[in-house]
């Protein structure tokens, strides 16, 4: 056997990368369906030769840009992005607020290329821009991301 188990893991990560580095569709899925949530972009930012630490996040839909982070550690993909509004009066796939938080988790197999993603995720509302209020509240959703077209 050539390598470690820590080193196929190590490259199975990499390839992890590779595999979300693309064009999502987001959708918030609620007891009610599934609400389009717009786009999102897994970017790639490479450490040094195949050594990867985080990815950028981007996205957005008509009402709101997203902007974040993930990482992959062993099989487990970990993010956040703050949907903030820019334009539009009516709620958010994410709430009434201007802005949020989103944090997120998922597992990923070894060696599977997947177009569909379940992520378990926690919504933080945070500050209401338009009166200075705390927002409040943490409340739970899941994120299903379908690839629409790779980057590399």
């Amino acid at each position: 056997m050539n390598g470690s188990v820590g080193d196929e893991l190590h490259s199975w990560v990499g390839q992890g990368y590779h595999m979300l580095q693309a064009l999502w569709s987001l959708e918030v899925l609620l007891a009610e369906g599934a609400v389009p949530a717009g786009v999102l972009i897994f970017h790639l930012r490479r450490v040094f030769g195949d050594y990867y630490q985080t990815g950028r996040l981007f996205g957005g839909d008509s009402r709101s840009h997203y902007v974040g982070e993930y990482q992959i550690e062993n099989l487990g993909l970990a993010g956040r992005f703050t949907a903030i509004r820019h334009g539009g009066v009516d709620p958010t796939p994410f709430g009434e607020k201007d802005r949020h938080d989103i944090t997120f988790t998922g597992m990923l197999e070894a060696n599977l290329e997947r177009d569909v993603l379940i992520l378990d995720a926690t919504v933080d509302a945070a500050i209401d821009t338009a009166t200075a209020t705390d927002a409040g509240g943490a409340h739970p959703i899941q994120l299903r991301l379908t690839k629409r077209a790779p980057l590399a």
